[in-house]
Parts: C-alpha cells; structure tokens; sequence
C-alpha cells in the first residue's frame, strides 16, 4: 500500500489487520507495518523486492505512473488506485489551479490505464467525491 500515513491509508490498514490480511507500506516514513522506504516523487530511489499479489494506491494518483512498472516487476497483479472525481468536475472550474488538478488526475489515470493494460494487471481507480475523515477518527466499511 503506498499513502499509508495519508487520509485514507491509516483506515485502510486497521481495516486489513481485522482481516488479518498481510500489508507492507511503501512510503518516506516508515508505518506500523512492515514498510520499503522510497519517496515516490524520486522514481530512481524505488526498490521492490518480489511477492507482492496486490497494490492499494492511496498517495496522490500523479505519483504512480513513473513507479509503475518497477511495482509491476515485483509480480502484481492487481491495482485499486483512488483518484477524484475532480478529474472530470474541474476541466471546466473558472480556478487555474483546479483546471491543473483536474488534468494531472486525467493524465495520471490515462498513463496508469496504458502501462497496467500492457502489464496485464487489473486495474480498478476509484474517484471518490470527497473523503471526509482525519487521522485518529473511525471510519466504517
């Protein structure tokens, strides 16, 4: 799982310990969890051993596509990567910035799609509306 120690990493990983599910984090910190250590931002820093079935992407979604095939080579077969609605609802907004956000989302998912396509891994991202919830406060599934 890579965003760990973000909004929705933290609630995702109590919720896979009670199902008692084995979870190694990739992140600059470390987490509770078993953890590789990489800042997504550097791609040339990322080292993935192998056996890992699944990726849970809960880091900002422009992050993934330049770590993307060095995470395939580790035997992934399967990607959940969380992105936003914004994706869509901004292309339009009369803010700059979120005309930006919309596009980095929107070129993020088009990457990922084309290497996870010639990779073979299936690939479900979800777009959230908004994630409301802070560190510490339970969320329920």
């Amino acid at each position: 799982m890579t965003g760990a120690n973000g909004v929705v990493g933290p609630h995702l990983c109590q919720r896979l310990d009670a199902e008692e599910l084995r979870i190694t984090t990739l992140g600059r910190t470390p987490t509770a969890h078993r953890s590789i250590i990489a800042d997504l931002a550097q791609p040339s820093d990322l080292v993935v051993g192998g056996g890992f079935d699944v990726l849970v992407h809960t880091a900002p979604l422009w992050l993934l596509p330049d770590n993307l095939e060095t995470i395939a080579a580790s035997g992934v077969h399967r990607l959940i990567a969380f992105s936003s609605t914004s994706a869509e609802t901004k292309k339009h907004s009369r803010q700059v910035s979120e005309q930006e956000l919309a596009q980095r989302l929107s070129t993020a998912e088009q990457r990922i799609t084309k290497i996870t396509v010639k990779a073979g891994i299936r690939t479900t991202i979800l777009r959230p509306t908004m994630i409301y919830a802070s560190v510490g406060t339970k969320i329920s599934w």
